[in-house]
């Protein structure tokens, strides 16, 4: 009698799978290019338009009005001290020399005013001597002694509107920041900036082992990736925002060159420089432990 046995499967090949489900495969691959292009397209429109428009939100600025002193008005050398000091004038022993600076000396105040616009017109620095007694203004006269009508002086800054990131950025271009600076930030925070298309495979790797081994926490991001975290994204640790901020960071690399970036980057001069200081300073301090270590460290006997 014979026993019954199930029949063996039978093998399908891959050629024919494919053939069979062509129609979904297509479909599914023709979708998953579809959605990367969309993704790739909305990325660099946010990119794009935040990076060629108004990069960071700078603050508002509240001034006074330019200053007008005339002969015969109320007046005083120390009040007028004062009001050169908050405009940041620079006391002198001398005569100053240049703009920006002043010299008090008893009821004679000397000063070189500085160049500034104001609507409709531009006011140009010049060298005066303005003389004052009992409270009042009795002369102001130019370097050559002739009477002048006038002292004017440039508006005060009295204080700043921010907005909800609560930051203070002056915009400067690339050539006005110190090359010692722009060399400082490189070595520090990303030294292959140059060679790396925005992503660097290689410092997420150096990054992992390090964090493996329990060493010191470090982070694999490069400074193009820091730029976009700060100018698009939270600072919020998850896999999803690093995602995002490497293919931004690309886009942004394909998009601009390097120096347009580092440019975008100096806006945040004074926060980089505080950062390569305070590990400068970490340095500096681990060396003198390890130094007072040594020298605090029993000879052995002989």
């Amino acid at each position: 009698m014979k026993t019954w046995t199930s029949p063996r499967p039978r093998r399908v090949s891959l050629h024919l799978w494919v053939y069979r489900h062509r129609l979904a495969i297509t479909a599914s691959v023709g979708g998953a290019v579809l959605l990367a292009l969309f993704a790739l397209g909305y990325f660099t429109s946010v990119v794009v338009t935040r990076f060629d428009g108004r990069r960071w939100n700078l603050p508002s600025r509240i001034y006074s009005d330019l200053y007008v002193l005339r002969e015969g008005e109320s007046a005083s050398t120390e009040r007028l001290a004062a009001k050169l000091e908050r405009l940041l004038y620079r006391p002198q022993a001398n005569t100053p020399e240049r703009s920006g600076q002043y010299r008090q000396s008893g009821g004679t105040l000397e000063v070189w005013t500085r160049d500034f616009r104001y609507p409709a017109r531009n006011f140009h620095g010049f060298l005066a001597k303005v003389e004052l007694a009992g409270g009042k203004v009795r002369s102001i006269r130019d370097a050559s002694g002739e009477p002048l009508r006038a002292l004017v002086i440039e508006p005060e800054r009295l204080g700043s509107v921010f907005a909800e990131e609560l930051e203070d950025r002056t915009p400067v271009h690339l050539a006005q920041v110190p090359r010692s600076l722009i060399d400082a930030i490189l070595v520090t925070e990303d030294r292959d900036f140059y060679r790396h298309a925005g992503v660097s495979v290689k410092r997420l790797f150096g990054a992992l082992a390090s964090n493996l081994k329990g060493g010191a926490r470090q982070g694999g991001s490069t400074l193009t990736q820091q730029l976009v975290k700060n100018l698009y994204l939270s600072p919020e640790r998850t896999l999803k925002r690093k995602l995002v901020e490497a293919v931004m960071a690309l886009i942004l690399d394909a998009r601009y060159s390097k120096e347009e970036i580092l440019e975008a980057i100096s806006a945040s001069t004074a926060r980089w420089r505080s950062r390569a200081w305070g590990r400068r300073r970490t340095t500096i301090s681990a060396r003198r432990r390890r130094t007072s270590t040594r020298r605090s460290r029993p000879r052995s006997p002989e």
